[in-house]
């Protein structure tokens, strides 16, 4: 919608023989500063301010006089032209102005046009053609003068909207040109950007703007998309002027204004993240000497055995020893060390440093993890703990792979400690479900729903 009043849009004239004079009016709201341009030809004059509704008087002064029409600076800031009939006190009028060669608009035409100082561009349709203006009536209801060359026409085009899957063409209008873009008002109320040899029938691409900024290709940005600005991730494929295409994360491809977008900071995805605490620098330390490890088989130095010195488990599996171990070789203490499974959910919740997964969140590469059983994914249980190596790989077969490190893998009679390749889709629309081992036996081979996980960060800054 457009906004009828006028503030925030104060103009700079640079014209001969004004006065500027600041004046503070104890009867205007919360008595802010405005500044009053005065012409010494023409006196303060009460002006029509054309929104929607009942035509308003406001105060202002004349700082162009062009044949009938007179553009007024009005007090509080706002700039809009008025016939000079109009105007109290009246002044004569001007010269009727010749028509402009420039200004090639015809009544009836559908264009955007801007709105006041601010340049905001709307919709509407030609009410006249005068000289180098055009009176603008707007959709909603307003009334006001634009220059033409300020003012561009609404093209009616099919135009690529690059969602996921196949490009297709949906019907709209072109509202604003940028080079070799234009930006598309589509019918069912979405917008975005497409290059004008794209659209149908095609358009002709303007000189490339000159505009910059601050974007780099490759990038990884968050940025806009569509009219409801929505922010999503992804990363920059190309700047243009004041624009950056973004190549979304789920495929999507549009355009974005730089100034709308923002370097995104994802989350820590592998063990070589700088941002890696050394905390987590620790952990991974002591899991490198422990894996792989088996049962019975002894290693070479500096190589520890996991399963060393502990006693054969006849029933169930050994899933829980790793992360005990690990806990203990940071300095943790407690019951949350002893080699559970379902302690370490009721413990981390004791302790506070449990994260109960969401499907937003996401854990970070040191964490150590839960899985519920399979035939219970909504049940808040415990089936298999381990440590979390690597999120989101990408695998060419399996897509998206989380790496785990984790003991209670191999048989029964020989246990095991290896890292888990495990594809992860979320079954349920929601959370992330993550599969058995893909590239070693191990335990379950159904997917089970991560249930959280121990933030370690958290729990080795517990006093």
């Amino acid at each position: 919608m457009m906004i009828h009043i006028k503030k925030n849009a104060l103009a700079l004239f640079a014209l001969a023989a004004i006065v500027v004079a600041p004046a503070i009016h104890a009867d205007s709201p919360k008595h802010r500063h405005h500044i009053r341009i005065e012409l010494p030809s023409f006196p303060p004059v009460m002006a029509p301010w054309k929104g929607p509704g009942p035509k308003e008087m406001a105060p202002g002064a004349i700082v162009e006089r062009y044949g009938k029409l007179a553009k007024i600076q009005f007090d509080d800031g706002g700039v809009g032209w008025a016939r000079v009939a109009e105007l109290s006190p009246k002044i004569p009028a001007g010269a009727t102005p010749a028509s402009n060669p420039s200004n090639h608009f015809v009544v009836g035409d559908s264009i955007s046009a801007p709105y006041s100082a601010a340049k905001t561009m709307y919709r509407g349709k030609v009410g006249e053609v005068y000289g180098k203006l055009i009176r603008v009536d707007y959709d909603d209801g307003s009334v006001n003068w634009a220059l033409a060359s300020e003012t561009v026409h609404i093209e009616h085009v099919q135009a690529p909207w690059k969602g996921t899957g196949p490009k297709q063409m949906y019907p709209g209008a072109v509202v604003e040109h940028y080079g070799k873009l234009a930006k598309i008002q589509f019918d069912d109320g979405s917008v975005g950007w497409a290059p004008v040899i794209e659209l149908d029938p095609p358009g002709k691409s303007l000189p490339t703007p000159k505009a910059s900024n601050t974007f780099t290709k490759g990038q990884s940005v968050l940025a806009p998309y569509s009219a409801a600005k929505k922010m999503y991730p992804g990363k920059v494929g190309e700047v243009y002027g004041k624009l950056i295409r973004v190549d979304y994360d789920d495929g999507a491809v549009n355009w974005a204004l730089a100034s709308e977008s923002s370097v995104f900071v994802g989350p820590i995805l592998n063990r070589f993240d700088p941002r890696i605490s050394d905390v987590r620098k620790k952990l991974f330390a002591e899991l490198d000497l422990r894996i792989p490890s088996k049962e019975g088989v002894k290693k070479s130095p500096p190589g520890i055995n996991l399963f060393d010195g502990v006693p054969h488990q006849t029933v169930g599996t050994t899933c829980g020893l790793l992360p005990g171990v690990l806990m203990k070789k940071l300095g943790v203490k407690g019951i949350i060390t002893n080699y559970a499974t379902e302690g370490v959910r009721m413990e981390g919740r004791k302790l506070g440093v449990w994260v109960e997964s969401d499907g937003i969140n996401q854990p970070i590469p040191g964490d150590i993890y839960v899985l519920r059983y399979p035939d219970a994914p909504e049940t808040d249980s415990v089936a298999h703990v381990g440590v979390i190596y690597e999120v989101a790989k990408l695998d060419p077969a399996l897509g998206e792979v989380w790496v785990t490190a984790d003991s209670g893998q191999g048989s029964h009679d020989s246990q095991e400690a290896n890292f888990v390749n495990r594809q992860m889709k979320k079954m349920d629309g929601v959370h992330p479900f993550l599969s058995g081992p893909k590239n070693t036996p191990g335990d379950s081979d159904h997917f089970r729903r991560i249930g959280g996980w121990i933030n370690l960060d958290k729990l080795l800054a517990l006093p």
